[in-house]
């Protein structure tokens, strides 16, 4: 008579990346001749599938990311448009500054108007710099948005629970419409 102990190449907690309620487990065939969720002791191949988070929530953030993301880029075009609308008022400031400059040294234009014709010369160019750093601003909004909305879409992907290898499932601890913590343990899954 002799006795053993089987020791797998490899054992592993499984856990998802992401917190939320339990839509969905893979299924196998019971001794009854119904479908049961996978349990200890079931075989799993490679990359396959074991549960899955409700989706719903984490889609409306991948939504809500990619609105953030259509605003930001709306409110960059508009900074672009108000740049464009700047220069060409700085350019027009820049040739009655120029002009007033020449009247105001031939003695042809009077102090205030040479006051005036400066002023709205140097808020030109105020406004332009304004727009520039609007830009700027609108660009990095318009980055982080974006880094929001890869964000969310990688989290929408790990609300699946996928199997790093074949082998067998040595443990469970959740059931459908359980809801799991991100980082708390799911699945045992053992390589022999």
């Amino acid at each position: 008579r002799y006795t053993a102990v089987v020791l797998p190449n490899q054992q592993v907690d499984l856990s998802f990346k992401t917190g939320g309620y339990v839509q969905w487990i893979a299924q196998r065939h019971s001794a009854a001749g119904g479908m049961r969720a996978l349990d200890a002791g079931d075989l799993i191949l490679t990359n396959a599938p074991l549960a899955r988070l409700r989706g719903p929530e984490l889609r409306s953030q991948v939504e809500q990311a990619g609105a953030s993301v259509l605003g930001s880029v709306a409110a960059r075009n508009g900074a672009e448009a108000q740049l464009a609308q700047a220069r060409a008022d700085a350019e027009h400031a820049e040739e009655d500054w120029s002009r007033a400059q020449r009247l105001y040294a031939q003695a042809a234009l009077t102090k205030p108007d040479y006051e005036a014709a400066k002023n709205k010369h140097l808020m030109a160019q105020a406004q332009v710099s304004q727009a520039v750093e609007a830009i700027a601003s609108q660009a990095s909004r318009v980055q982080v948005s974006q880094a929001q909305r890869a964000e969310a879409g990688a989290l929408l992907a790990e609300a699946e629970l996928r199997t790093p290898f074949a082998g067998v499932v040595l443990n469970r601890v959740f059931n459908v419409g359980s809801l799991v913590t991100s980082g708390g343990p799911a699945f045992t899954v053992a390589e022999i």
